[in-house]
């Protein structure tokens, strides 16, 4: 959306460091009864814990394989079906709210906040409005805001993603309904996360001075734009290094966090 690679790495720090500073309050200052739990584990390799526990459930689940893949294959489409509709509807529902003139109310609403130097833009109110609902309206949005800094309009769209927006959150309360996780919490830690991140990306883009180049430039690189001017064979041979260079990949970090758990 802003056609500059180089804001990538801005939003990415920011929104990891964002999502670990808020995972680190949250263990301190949202704590419960299953610290102990997983404090007192059984320390095994994870992945042979992970193998473990997949022959256990298979054995007390006892479907056979073709109803396993019947059953993974709908629920998948379900899901795929679920969060479609929700993105649908919730940009349905922000484009209805911009013809009705709502967001113009609360944008004009906004500039009579304004307090002497104090000057809120009417592009940021309508950012911001837009990306608590929608994620990709609002970082398009943002994108387009000429009246704010280029600083400001990369921390909205870092605060955007962090906060992910009301239609992420109500597709990941379909997905997680039936669980135990509090979606109060999961809200709250977007809430954080968002502000936080927004922080992290200010400071980052302060420190280092940045300024947007206007000229549009190439985000993807031409090694990864030609995949797509690849024959069939190419494109196989492409997809199966990359699935075994994430593979081993994350072997490797299994084995190492398996031995730093031994010692």
């Amino acid at each position: 959306m802003f056609n500059n690679p180089s804001i990538g790495p801005y939003i990415v720090i920011a929104h990891y460091l964002g999502a670990i500073t808020v995972g680190i309050l949250f263990r301190f200052l949202i704590g419960n009864d299953k610290t102990n739990y997983y404090r007192n584990y059984e320390r095994t390799n994870i992945f042979k814990k992970a193998v473990d526990e997949m022959v256990k459930e298979r054995q007390r689940d006892g479907r056979a394989f073709g109803k396993l893949l019947g059953d993974s294959v709908r629920e998948s489409i379900s899901t795929l079906v679920v969060v479609g509709g929700m993105i649908v509807t919730f940009s349905v529902l922000t484009r209805e709210l911009y013809l009705i003139g709502f967001f113009n109310y609360l944008t004009n609403a906004a500039s009579l906040l304004s307090i002497g130097s104090i000057n809120i833009p009417s592009d940021m109110v309508e950012a911001i409005l837009t990306g608590s609902i929608e994620i990709t309206m609002g970082c398009k949005v943002t994108s387009e805001a000429l009246k704010i800094s280029p600083i400001m309009q990369i921390t909205l769209a870092t605060m955007i993603i962090s906060w992910s927006g009301i239609s992420v959150h109500a597709q990941a309360a379909s997905i997680v309904n039936d669980t135990d996780i509090n979606l109060n919490s999961y809200v709250l830690s977007k809430f954080f996360h968002s502000i936080i991140s927004g922080i992290y990306a200010y400071i980052f883009l302060k420190l280092n001075n940045f300024k947007l180049d206007l000229i549009p430039k190439k985000v993807f690189s031409e090694g990864v734009e030609n995949v797509f001017n690849y024959n069939w064979i190419n494109r196989l041979i492409f997809s199966t290094n990359m699935f075994f260079i994430i593979f081993l990949t994350l072997i490797v970090v299994g084995t190492l966090i398996g031995i730093l758990k031994k010692n």
